[in-house]
């Protein structure tokens, strides 16, 4: 399997600079959580829909719909080559659950322990997280920020 800058390199470009138009760096926690996740999910159905035959017929009045966990659990069934990166799976399942604790409290005040506990996370089953993102100008003291784009990188490379 190629490296993970050779990854971003050749798969995820776009990614990339989504991620940069849509990620508010210098914000509060609690915002980039909730803005992280909707590029991950947004990245999630947009692997589902490449790999169905026909996305369209999960929409509209006789359609169905699928929440973000039911989306990431398809996603992942859908995608031969999904056992590469396991973790990438897990950790966008713990970020779901922690926008979903977000979302549904109005003071959430393990928001920081659980951060810490996914970026936590996330280096110990891809440790180059943080040396990776620095050669595509992520800040390093930017671990949040990192790990979400390298989940990114990873769902675009499984799009193929």
């Amino acid at each position: 399997m190629k490296s993970f800058v050779e990854a971003l390199k050749d798969n995820s470009q776009a990614a990339l600079e989504r991620h940069r138009a849509h990620f508010p760096s210098d914000t509060e926690l609690s915002l980039q959580v909730l803005k992280g996740h909707l590029l991950i999910e947004e990245l999630v159905r947009e692997l589902v829909d490449a790999r169905l035959a026909d996305p369209k017929a999960l929409e509209g009045e006789s359609g169905t719909s699928f929440n973000c966990h039911q989306m990431i659990c398809l996603a992942e069934a859908l995608t031969s080559n999904a056992k590469e990166l396991p973790w990438t799976w897990k950790a966008t399942k713990k970020l779901n659950a922690m926008r979903n604790k977000l979302a549904h409290r109005l003071d959430y005040a393990m928001l920081q322990k659980d951060v810490d506990a996914f970026t936590t996370f996330c280096v110990k089953e891809q440790p180059d997280i943080e040396e990776d993102m620095v050669a595509v100008g992520i800040p390093q003291n930017h671990l949040f920020e990192s790990c979400i784009m390298s989940i990114s990188t990873a769902l675009v490379a499984f799009r193929g």
